[in-house]
């Protein structure tokens, strides 16, 4: 059974490097194509009619999402980003785009993933639903899980927080398996999600982010995910909190395990930069995809802020660069000219 959509849009239009993508998606259903045409000058080229009101609709969509022109520029200079791989900041209520590097770039997205798994999920499951697991889960050694077995009893709401605080790769593949069947065919939903909802520099082979050929993304659309994420209650509560008792039968019995955040800034591992409130995000971490993390928080203006960094060397600069990001940012939009 689909929840209703709680995203703002029915269409979604975004400019990349000159070309302007189209994109159509009904409430409940996410089964439309897209096109593609290129704005050459103030004309448009297409294989296909588009129509005057389509147009209408796509210039009104966009002022709901942050694009990134082809003539941008920063808006501050960074102390050292040697140590990170791309970097994205997004005034989300103003939709402007602060800060870019490399936000384009297409890399192992590690378990930022799961920002897509969970919005799928949230599309198409209640946080009630009781899902049984269908058979033991193998991943790769050293992989975070839960340790479901076959036959456990588990509501979708304990599988969420879970995937999104801990991280754990196993509640991953229940989800998929729970919704589609198969992770394969979990990975073709995803796939067809994230171009609804805009995402073209992105591909997934699994829900979890584990290191995949075939199987990446990039800041940019990543920042697609978290926005349409954060736009649901559900969400917005997990990645809030620091920790969570999740609950699940196995044989009859309950069995109770205490899952923690890996955002730092949640557990106080690190400080939050002065006059901020952080909402959440999500983190991850593989060979490939290096540390990452994705982050929103609010300024002191009420203002809801999206943050990336991913393809960081080590922890330390990973929050030190978003730490910076989200400060200069501040400096920004309190100087002369903006007061």
């Amino acid at each position: 059974m689909f929840k209703k959509l709680n995203v703002k849009a029915t269409l979604l239009s975004f400019v990349i490097m000159g070309v302007l993508i189209l994109n159509g998606c009904a409430k409940k259903s996410l089964t439309n194509e897209y096109t593609n045409y290129h704005q050459t000058g103030n004309s448009l080229s297409a294989g296909a009619v588009i129509s005057e009101d389509s147009v209408k609709q796509v210039e009104a969509f966009s002022n709901d999402l942050a694009v990134l022109p082809e003539s941008f520029k920063n808006a501050f200079d960074m102390t050292d980003t040697k140590n990170v791989g791309e970097l994205l900041l997004v005034n989300d209520d103003t939709n402007e785009i602060i800060y870019s590097m490399n936000s384009m770039k297409e890399r192992a997205p590690a378990s930022t993933t799961k920002l897509l798994t969970a919005y799928i999920t949230l599309m198409h499951c209640d946080m009630n639903d009781m899902v049984t697991v269908k058979h033991n889960i193998t991943l790769e050694s050293g992989a975070v899980a839960l340790y479901l077995m076959e036959g456990d009893q588990i509501s979708v709401k304990n599988l969420l927080y879970a995937l999104l605080l801990e991280s754990a790769n196993d509640c991953a593949v229940v989800l998929a398996e729970h919704i589609s069947g198969s992770v394969d065919e979990f990975a073709k939903l995803m796939n067809k999600t994230a171009n609804q909802l805009g995402a073209t520099h992105s591909h997934f082979k699994n829900p979890h982010g584990l290191d995949a050929k075939g199987h990446y993304s990039c800041a940019y659309d990543l920042y697609l995910f978290l926005k349409n994420d954060l736009e649901i209650e559900e969400f917005r509560e997990i990645v809030a909190t620091s920790e969570y008792t999740v609950s699940y039968l196995r044989n009859g019995e309950t069995i109770n395990t205490d899952v923690k955040t890996t955002n730092h800034y949640l557990t106080n591992e690190v400080e939050t930069p002065t006059d901020f409130t952080i909402i959440g995000g999500k983190t991850g971490t593989t060979t490939n995809a290096g540390h990452c993390l994705t982050l929103s928080a609010y300024n002191d203006k009420d203002q809801q802020i999206i943050g990336i960094v991913l393809n960081s060397t080590d922890v330390n600069s990973l929050y030190t660069t978003m730490s910076e990001l989200i400060t200069e940012n501040y400096a920004y939009t309190h100087d002369a000219k903006i007061e």
